[in-house]
């Protein structure tokens, strides 16, 4: 049998032998064997784990141990440090963990302090790809499975489908997002850059922040496929950091809907190709106009027949609603736009506007409250959070939702349970 590798009571990296013996690897890095937190700045490497790598033999004296340190300010590099059998330090190389697969045969231990070491300075996707190249699939593969929140059974009445997208990999967020709001909407799916959970209400596709149309298309199009769309009348997508009005949940977005509506939108901006006011202007100017270019295009040439330039939006797209009923309309048009890399918050507007005048469903116009720059300190001021909840704003942009220990979502969550109340008792029989 192989030795097994462990971490003691005092933080000590060990090996344990089939004969009992426990003996501590002597890692120059970290002195007697001990974990050293990163505390400071200056203290930047963090233990990630170890694994036991057997040679022909499964033997002890036929194994190796090889631990693995990153800095968590050049997570490009890894100090690989190796130990024999018997625990003794032996050499060390330097590689680049993106060149680097883990090793097919192994035993791998996680330190259990790596993960929160790491979160005061890396994404999960960043956390996840060390952990798969350090430790292996599996152990990776956990970390993401350990973030996820609880979910219930999918729900048989009609309902709105809430679709939290997010343009960074922050799925430790994930869990607070739900519970903020399980209890305004039966379904709630994850969406996030490149790396998600083993669940089913958690997906993952190949685009980041100015690239979040993909992560729309690619769910969407997977919801069509599978079959799943037809479980919900509605999609309700909203960026991690967007903060719905205490008012908005499943039922208020399908009663608006229900009047006739496509989709919801915060604003109608037709895009203009002379409007050097935005500063996203150029980019989308080339990706619809020079998309052929070698130095300025995408090498997408299916975009005109699909897209009229002649009738392009342009609006924050943090927040919208689709019915269901105009998903397969709403993909074909948005399809071209994601190949073509137009940007989204042209894309997006201008795949739901087009869809629904086609379908003859007008989208309906639903503002919402956008901080930017110093007024953004206006989310942590009691009296305007008030303000807004008593307004008619759809959403507030941009907050942190997972936070849900700050007095802004204390103030939310006491006025959508005030909210939820009244409207129980308003359907509830008379005694």
């Amino acid at each position: 049998m192989l030795p097994r590798l462990l971490f003691n009571a005092s933080e000590q990296l060990c090996l344990e032998h089939t004969d009992g013996r426990c003996l501590p690897l002597t890692v120059p890095f970290t002195a007697d064997g001990a974990i050293r937190p990163a505390t400071t700045p200056d203290d930047v490497y963090v233990l990630v784990g170890a694994s036991l790598h057997p040679d022909q033999g499964s033997t002890a004296a036929g194994s190796w141990v090889r631990v693995d340190f990153i800095r968590l300010d050049s997570t490009g590099q890894v100090s690989r440090w190796y130990c024999n059998g018997e625990g003794q330090y032996t050499h060390q190389e330097i590689v680049e963990p993106a060149m680097s697969p883990p090793p097919k045969a192994q035993v791998s231990v996680l330190n259990p302090a790596f993960v929160e070491q790491a979160r005061r300075r890396l994404n999960d996707f960043q956390i996840y790809t060390l952990l798969r190249h350090c430790l292996g699939r599996e152990v990776a593969g956990r970390y993401l499975d350990g973030c996820a929140a609880a979910h219930g059974p999918t729900p048989q009445a009609r309902h709105c489908r809430l679709v939290v997208i997010y343009n960074h990999n922050f799925l430790r967020n994930c869990p607070g997002v739900h519970e903020y709001y399980r209890a305004r909407f039966p379904e709630i799916d994850f969406v996030l850059p490149c790396a998600a959970p083993r669940h089913p209400n958690y997906f993952a596709y190949p685009y980041g922040s100015l690239q979040f149309h993909g992560l729309v298309y690619s769910y969407l199009l997977e919801q069509q496929r599978s079959g799943r769309a037809d479980g919900c009348d509605a999609f309700l997508f909203v960026q991690d950091d967007l903060l719905l009005h205490p008012g908005i949940d499943s039922d208020t977005i399908l009663a608006q809907l229900q009047k006739g509506h496509g989709g919801i939108f915060q604003a109608r901006h037709p895009f203009r190709f002379d409007n050097e006011l935005w500063m996203w202007t150029p980019r989308v100017r080339n990706a619809l106009l020079n998309q052929l270019d070698p130095l300025h295009g995408n090498g997408f040439e299916g975009l005109y027949p699909a897209i009229s330039c002649n009738s392009l939006f342009h609006g924050v797209s943090d927040c919208f609603a689709l019915s269901r009923q105009l998903l397969d309309e709403f993909l074909d048009r948005l399809g071209p736009m994601v190949a073509a890399n137009v940007f989204p918050e042209v894309a997006l507007p201008t795949a739901l506007f087009n869809t629904a005048e086609s379908c003859r469903q007008p989208v309906l116009i639903r503002p919402g409250t956008l901080l930017w720059g110093k007024d953004r300190a206006q989310a942590s001021d009691p009296e305007f959070i008030r303000a807004f909840i008593a307004s008619e704003s759809m959403f507030l942009h941009p907050v942190k939702v997972a936070f849900g220990d700050s007095e802004t979502m204390r103030l939310m969550r006491e006025a959508a349970e005030a909210l939820q109340n009244a409207r129980s008792n308003s359907t509830a029989p008379a005694a």
